[in-house]
């Protein structure tokens, strides 16, 4: 039998997350939830937490304040820059190809 893990993003505080933990057979997985940090989650037998369209809607917002940045002649938001980005990917590849 298939190891599945649960799937239960709208479970969002520890009496539920408690409630679902107890009463089914399988490892559970969620979202981020507010008030709870991992090691909570952990000891709520959480196993996996996920970020879900996090990254995405946090680009899409990032992209936009650029963009209002621009139109509105404004200073551009912070950013990380270019160099830094590049050497990181750099690293993380170096580090893949030693494992």
């Amino acid at each position: 039998m298939a190891n599945y893990v649960i799937f239960v993003p709208s479970a969002n505080d520890r009496v539920e997350l408690a409630e679902l933990t107890r009463n089914i057979p399988r490892p559970l997985n969620t979202l981020p939830v507010p008030g709870l940090t991992l090691t909570d989650l952990a000891e709520l037998r959480v196993v996996r937490v996920s970020t879900g369209s996090a990254p995405y809607r946090a680009g899409l917002y990032a992209a936009a304040q650029v963009a209002r940045a621009v139109r509105d002649e404004q200073p551009l938001p912070p950013s990380t820059p270019y160099r830094e980005l590049q050497e990181r990917l750099v690293n993380y590849e170096n580090r893949l190809s030693t494992t």
